[in-house]
């Protein structure tokens, strides 16, 4: 998936939407993930974490267990279904006036 052609739209319930720019409406993957419940402190990003070609879904929680911000990669090549990595960061719980950038 390109990302400069593709919307990303994460609901609440660990469902991801991606949207074509191109042709307004067309769905290009609906699909449940791996990842339980999100909310507002959650951000996402998609890049090619593993570089096999498919685009995977970066997901960043800003009130990790622990106290801890932490980071959870799930493959695209699974449609989202696996894990490819987790991750706690040294950051303490963070709040809305952080933003993230994933370079891929």
């Amino acid at each position: 998936m390109n990302k400069s052609t593709k919307r990303l739209s994460i609901l609440l319930y660990a469902c991801l939407i991606i949207f074509s720019n191109r042709i307004q409406a067309q769905v290009l993957l609906h699909s449940a993930t791996a990842l339980h419940h999100t909310d507002d402190n959650w951000d996402f990003d998609l890049a090619d974490w593993n570089l096999d070609g498919k685009t995977d879904l970066v997901s960043i929680s800003k009130k990790g267990g622990n106290g801890k911000t932490e980071i959870h990669v799930l493959d695209g090549a699974t449609d989202f279904h696996s894990f490819l990595w987790h991750s706690e960061t040294a950051l303490g719980h963070i709040d809305e006036s952080w933003s993230f950038c994933i370079a891929d």
